[in-house]
């Protein structure tokens, strides 16, 4: 039998539930996320609704450098929603998003946060109760999937030994990757600080998922350059070296589509910024496109349904795309129909959108 399709980038929306327990009463518990309303007459309009973490509002929804968010689900904008449950956005309706699973052709579903894309928090003693709370919740839900639903866990990046700690009791509690953004704790994803990080997730097998986002608090420039970080976040990873440093060690770039990687490429050898040592230096210095850099390195990503996939094909190779609808969110990134537009294309042989589908995503997240 062949396997079925891997939702590979879906989200939930957090809501009152994931809080519930945060902390358990501890010292951060007076820290705890606070659900705020506002009347839908304001500024805010339908996005009337926001977490009051540590004294800041998340997300910032009206205003300058504002960035809208799914969560809270009590904003007008999300109640008004008619096309998924509210309880299976907010995966305290399993049943439900099971079924929407189903009804889409799909078999497993991998689960990204919402509230932590474009948030970043400076109290290193809170991030680690909020990482906690939301693994911890995340555990709870997936486990009622019957095996069909899946989670990548919030990493509290700030704490090494901490987010070590969290990294083994995920993986005991069956997380399949850990997130990252394009820049953690105001730093390049090459940067040595993180070597402890890496070196635990290879021998966890946790890939390192690296998804749209900037872990910045509040800062005007959260939703610049997504396009341009996410190449600096390749950059990073290949320049320095990191899959040759920690072997085993498989990262992701989810939710950026795929076109991006022949610019970052091209712009790499332009600068001659690609003659490293390693398996793949003769491929690198010759400036070539050959995906055995991808192979070689364990780099997968998502791509989109409409994207030029032959083009795309002769940079990353046919092993190492992987898909997702982006699940719970209403934006540019949403591909409901993803299934029936993968199966429908005649530029791609049926073979190749089965790997994209099915298999890839299998050989990225331990599933």
């Amino acid at each position: 039998m062949m396997p079925g399709v891997v939702d590979a980038d879906t989200h939930v929306l957090e809501s009152q539930d994931m809080w519930d327990d945060f902390d358990d009463g501890g010292e951060m518990y007076p820290y705890r996320p606070l659900l705020v309303n506002l009347p839908g007459d304001t500024s805010w309009g339908g996005r009337n609704a926001f977490w009051l973490i540590d004294g800041e509002t998340y997300p910032k929804s009206a205003g300058s450098n504002s960035f809208p968010l799914h969560t809270p689900t009590t904003a007008i904008f999300e109640m008004e929603r008619t096309d998924i449950v509210v309880g299976a956005r907010q995966m305290t309706d399993v049943p439900t998003r099971l079924k929407d699973m189903d009804d889409r052709g799909v078999d497993l579903h991998v689960v990204y946060p919402t509230l932590f894309i474009f948030t970043g928090f400076n109290n290193p003693k809170l991030e680690i109760a909020l990482c906690r709370a939301y693994n911890s919740f995340m555990a709870k839900a997936c486990a009622d999937s019957g095996g069909r639903i899946h989670f990548v866990m919030m990493p509290p990046l700030n704490s090494v030994d901490a987010c070590i700690a969290e990294m083994d009791r995920c993986k005991e509690l069956g997380s399949v990757g850990m997130f990252f953004r394009t820049m953690e704790t105001g730093r390049s994803l090459g940067d040595p600080f993180f070597f402890p990080i890496y070196q635990e997730a290879a021998r966890l097998g946790l890939p390192v998922c690296i998804h749209l986002g900037r872990a910045i608090p509040n800062s005007p420039s959260a939703l610049q350059g997504n396009l341009g970080s996410v190449s600096s976040a390749f950059m990073a990873i290949v320049q320095g070296r990191i899959p040759e440093k920690f072997p085993g060690l498989k990262t992701g770039f989810i939710e950026f589509g795929s076109l991006w990687v022949p610019d970052a490429l091209h712009g790499m050898h332009r600068r001659g910024q690609m003659k490293y040592r390693g398996p793949v230096s003769s491929l690198l210095g010759a400036g070539r496109t050959d995906p055995q850099l991808f192979k070689d390195y364990g780099m997968f990503l998502t791509c989109y349904a409409d994207e030029p996939l032959p083009f795309i094909l002769e940079y990353v190779g046919e092993e190492n795309l992987i898909i997702g609808s982006d699940y719970s969110h209403q934006d540019a990134s949403e591909e409901e129909d993803l299934v029936q537009l993968m199966r429908s294309r005649e530029d791609v042989s049926s073979g190749v959108v089965e790997k994209i589908l099915c298999e890839n995503a299998r050989n990225f997240y331990p599933l």
